[in-house]
């Protein structure tokens, strides 16, 4: 470890295995050096073109934001000409950035303002049961599932659902099954739980003395488990909790089902919030909701981290894209080139930056947005440019920015920051469309 990457996971209490030269500044020298070209030509190609805002979202293959939105957005830009207002020119259109925050920060150092405002999240109401069973039929298949999805993605799921919702938002269970149909398949991946689970807990002792993988991950689990949520009141009390001894179980049994991958640090902060909100449901019912999670977040613990490597680059480049003067205070600052300072939040999904019900909030939103299937990515811009001035006008060095990020848990303005995300990736659009594609799928 160089010295700056231990001071990055130090604050974040990660520690990888094997870090190598994957986040040298070097690779990210590289990674510039090669694609300057592209840039320069790009670059002359736009010189003296000029799309006004419509065009540019028109043109977009992404879906366009509705008009009370485009009209604040344009009424915002259009007081930024006439009036002075502070704002940023982007290869994707300007932002207006209001500067209240100093004077309204009280006492306590609760952020009560932001450095950039893009526009109010409509609040809308989290889904109710009454409104769920509306999108049922009379066997208990879900009709008009994209429009639940959206409707999920605007309001997210009251806490009474989510446990019934969550099989189907992680691809557990089938929105099309019928009641019938989904009893059945519960029943199986039930019984294919339990199967999974004996594989380990009918490890003797003389097995265990030979098997050192099973041992080496069995240790970390249970290290982990208990540092885990440890103030919440859901985990306290260690190996005495139920709760947590049902964490490590389950973490145990999928270091079987998935043997390639196993356990990394990390994995039990994702299972711990869907256990709380499973709480009442089988194990087995949230072993197979945590494999949907993880499904869509496996790339995050590649152990040659290449899945992470990719996500800080192409932040790197998001942040080129739609705050250049942003980006020229991380490209001149040592060591900041690499983004290492928003590790933790693309690592968890920004879980240890909320409380769980603000945390379980953005994931749905995420698990449901139509038009970004890495929207957690804008998130992460959202939030640097909502604190955009402290951080350019301190000056912030590495190591500001590892204390800085990691004193914004439970500071961040949640809907705020989806509504930004929203704004941001629509103003992107292809470009950022094609940032995003340098995100490795699973293969």
């Amino acid at each position: 470890f160089s010295d700056f990457t231990r001071k990055a996971y130090d604050h974040t209490s990660y520690f990888l295995q094997d870090w190598k030269e994957t986040f040298s500044d070097n690779h990210f020298a590289e990674e510039a050096a090669a694609t300057e070209g592209q840039d320069e030509a790009a670059e002359q190609r736009g010189s003296g073109e000029e799309e006004d805002l419509s065009n540019s979202l028109s043109n977009s293959k992404l879906t366009p934001l509705d008009d009370d939105t485009l009209n604040t957005l344009h009424r915002k830009l259009q007081l930024t000409l006439e009036e002075g207002v502070d704002f940023l020119s982007t290869e994707c259109g300007s932002f207006e950035f209001l500067d209240e925050d100093a004077s309204k920060a009280d006492s306590s150092g609760d952020l009560q303002g932001l450095d950039c405002y893009l526009g109010m999240r409509k609040q809308c109401e989290p889904l109710s049961q009454q409104e769920l069973s509306k999108f049922r039929d009379g066997e208990g298949r879900f009709r008009d599932v994209e429009e639940l999805r959206q409707r999920i993605f605007e309001g997210g799921c009251s806490p009474g659902l989510r446990a019934r919702l969550y099989p189907y938002l992680l691809g557990y269970l089938p929105f099309d099954s019928t009641d019938k149909q989904r009893a059945e398949l519960r029943r199986r991946k039930h019984k294919e739980y339990e199967q999974i689970k004996a594989q380990w807990t009918c490890i003797t002792e003389e097995q265990a003395k030979k098997f050192s993988k099973y041992r080496e991950r069995k240790v970390q689990i249970e290290k982990d488990v208990i540092r885990t949520d440890s103030t919440h009141i859901f985990y306290k009390g260690k190996m005495a909790n139920g709760n947590v001894q049902r964490l490590r179980d389950m973490l145990l049994s999928y270091s079987f089902y998935n043997f390639d991958l196993g356990y990394c640090q990390g994995m039990s902060d994702l299972l711990a919030p869907l256990l709380y909100v499973m709480e009442k449901e089988a194990e087995a019912d949230c072993f197979w909701c945590f494999v949907g999670l993880m499904d869509k977040m496996e790339r995050n613990f590649d152990q040659d981290q290449s899945g992470m490597h990719n996500q800080l680059l192409a932040l790197r480049k998001l942040v080129q894209l739609l705050d250049p003067q942003l980006y020229v205070h991380f490209e001149n600052q040592q060591q900041c080139q690499n983004y290492l300072f928003c590790y933790r939040w693309l690592l968890l999904h920004f879980k240890r930056e909320f409380s769980f019900d603000d945390c379980l909030r953005l994931w749905e939103a995420l698990w449901t947005c139509s038009f970004c299937d890495q929207l957690h990515m804008y998130v992460c811009v959202a939030v640097l440019q909502q604190f955009r001035r402290k951080i350019i006008e301190a000056d912030m060095t590495f190591d500001d920015l590892i204390q800085f990020t990691n004193g914004l848990s439970h500071r961040i303005p949640l809907e705020e920051s989806l509504r930004n995300a929203e704004i941001l990736c629509k103003f992107a659009g292809e470009p950022g469309l094609q940032v995003l594609a340098t995100i490795s799928p699973l293969e």
